[in-house]
């Protein structure tokens, strides 16, 4: 490979088969540009000496009414909620390991004291209680759900920096328009269809997002909706909006 990087992009389906689904592509050598809806953006990857590809975690926020895109406009700007997190809290989020980015995980789990303030957020914005436990919801109300929309460090190559002309189509994953102090910060869409699975044969709905005692780990289902760029060589991760559509790129 001419760079030590690579992408996965995954594809969501709402079934499966014996047969094989299509689930999305990897790149080696780097990512491949077709495959984005929107440009890419860096955030550090802030413990490339672990072995591990980590995030320094500095803020979520809750858009209410859903969304698939991290992107703002003038329907949804005033929709978005910060998640009131003590910075304790997120220092001891980021502590150890750190929040790692892991395709190998299937779920989504986050510190249990950052939790405590997120699910209060979302339980005030969705108007039900959170659970991991199965819910009978119609997939409008799913849709409709918070959106989160996680607040990384930019990387420090400035890649993210002197983009668009203020044009909010052109800083879609950046932080500008949410946090005028750190524009350069990668803004990435968790929407309600990545984080609540339907199970078939019971006909509900489960909420894939966990909170545990300590650390973060955002899973497949977080990384689900991106092309996901790991580039060990420049110590950074890029994310970019995709449905992931292999057969669409390559015809």
């Amino acid at each position: 490979m001419a760079k030590k990087s690579f992408s996965l992009c995954f594809a969501r389906h709402p079934t499966a088969s014996r047969e094989g689904t299509e689930a999305g592509a990897m790149t080696l050598g780097g990512t491949d540009g077709r495959f984005h809806m929107t440009p890419m953006r860096y955030a550090r990857n802030v413990k490339a000496s672990s072995g591990y590809f980590t995030v320094n975690l500095k803020n979520i926020y809750l858009r209410e009414g859903g969304g698939e895109s991290a992107g703002t406009n003038d329907d949804n700007e005033g929709n978005i909620h910060p998640v009131e997190i003590d910075p304790q809290v997120l220092k001891k989020a980021n502590s150890g390991h750190s929040v790692i980015v892991d395709s190998g995980t299937t779920m989504t789990y986050l510190d249990n004291r950052l939790g405590e303030v997120l699910k209060a957020k979302w339980e005030e914005i969705a108007g039900m209680k959170y659970t991991n436990k199965p819910l009978t919801l119609t997939d409008e109300q799913v849709r409709s759900l918070p959106t989160l929309l996680f607040q990384f460090e930019a990387s420090s190559d400035g890649a993210n920096e002197n983009i668009g002309d203020g044009n909010k189509e052109a800083l879609v994953g950046l932080a500008g328009s949410i946090d005028e102090s750190n524009p350069a910060d990668v803004i990435v869409a968790m929407p309600a269809s990545h984080y609540m699975y339907y199970d078939e044969e019971e006909k509900t709905y489960q909420s894939g997002l966990y909170f545990e005692k300590s650390g973060g780990t955002l899973g497949a289902n977080f990384m689900m909706g991106h092309d996901v760029l790991f580039d060990v060589e420049s110590g950074r991760i890029g994310f970019a909006e995709s449905d992931c559509d292999y057969f669409d790129v390559t015809g």
